[in-house]
């Protein structure tokens, strides 16, 4: 009677330590997959920030009056140039940059 009450103390302490095992085991795999995630991350080039602001970049009127005294009508066309682009600024630093 007493070796099957260490018997089913032992099985009870393994059926522990493999619960553990597996609890360790989903943490590890969580954490890395938020390692994952960050490392995907957009940052700062300067800072390492996460905190970003996205602009898009809009018509240049400069380019569009420089264009249309160079090359006429057409080179109106010239404010275009750039429009498309998205720039970020670093909440955290200041820093401007392009994606």
């Amino acid at each position: 009677m007493a070796k099957t009450k260490e018997y089913n103390e032992i099985q009870a302490q393994r059926a522990q330590v493999k619960m553990q095992a597996m609890a360790l085991k989903t943490q590890q795999e969580q954490l890395q997959l938020q390692q994952q995630q960050y490392a995907s991350m957009a940052k700062c080039p300067r800072c390492g920030s996460t905190s970003l602001s996205g602009n898009k970049k809009g018509f240049g009127i400069g380019k569009a009056v420089v264009g249309a005294a160079l090359i006429g009508p057409l080179g109106l066309m010239a404010g275009n140039i750039g429009a498309h682009k998205v720039q970020v600024t670093c909440l955290n630093c200041g820093k401007k940059f392009k994606l």
